[in-house]
């Protein structure tokens, strides 16, 4: 920037040397180059982003503002539920928020619905014996979604993908504002980890074919650490 400066100044004085061409204090102009940067992370730079503080894991349209669906064409969904510890049996706390989720499901009859089962790490390496065994706790747990889903809100069992996620994905302590996490009197973040999280959409229907930045921000964890299972 200093050597291009030097030179056109060079060049307008040598232009001007017949008209008493005096060399005056130069002033540079500074020019500060912002990097381009993403600070909420939803896939939109921060220059054109109309919605700089999206929280994580929505998806958002071209100016980086969360996608509201009411009475539109599109679906995208996001339920947690969380059990007690050891348990494979969603509390009956989630029953009417179950209903309305499902209803709107079935207005979408294209959407996909992914259910992830996840499991505490204290659940896993217990000593204690538990008749279905650790291994398959995580499973059980999206499982019950499923089977909810399918037996009491009619909804075609082909539309649902289930997935094993272990204690791969963890959260922390302030990932979830859910009332219904106090209803339940869970306090310790190893409770956190006892949940399902059910996504559905009526965009993706295959987790390794995510084509739009903001459906890998929210489903490309759970397609890379999550196992598909039947």
């Amino acid at each position: 920037m200093k050597l291009n400066l030097y030179l056109a100044s060079s060049v307008v004085c040598s232009a001007l040397a017949l008209s008493a061409c005096q060399t005056a204090p130069q002033y540079e102009n500074i020019i500060t180059l912002k990097a381009d940067s993403d600070l909420d992370g939803d896939g939109v730079l921060d220059e054109i982003d109309e919605c700089p503080e999206t929280p994580p894991n929505i998806v958002v349209d071209a100016k980086g503002c969360k996608i509201v669906i009411e009475g539109g064409d599109a679906l995208e969904m996001e339920f947690s539920g969380f059990f007690p510890p050891m348990s494979s049996q969603l509390p009956t706390i989630y029953d009417a928020e179950f209903a309305k989720m499902a209803e709107k499901i079935n207005e979408y009859s294209e959407a996909s619905v992914f259910v992830f089962g996840h499991a505490a790490t204290n659940e896993i390496y217990s000593g204690s014996l538990v008749p279905f065994g650790f291994d398959s706790l995580a499973r059980n747990r999206a499982l019950f979604i499923k089977n909810t889903l399918v037996l009491k809100h009619n909804i075609a069992s082909e539309r649902i993908r289930t997935y094993d996620c272990s204690n791969k994905i963890l959260v922390t302590d302030t990932a979830f504002i859910d009332p219904s996490f106090k209803k339940l009197n869970l306090k310790n973040i190893e409770s956190k980890q006892s949940r399902a999280t059910l996504m559905a959409s009526s965009d993706v229907h295959d987790l390794s074919n995510l084509k739009y930045v903001s459906y890998t921000r929210k489903y490309g964890e759970y397609a890379k650490h999550c196992e598909l299972f039947k």
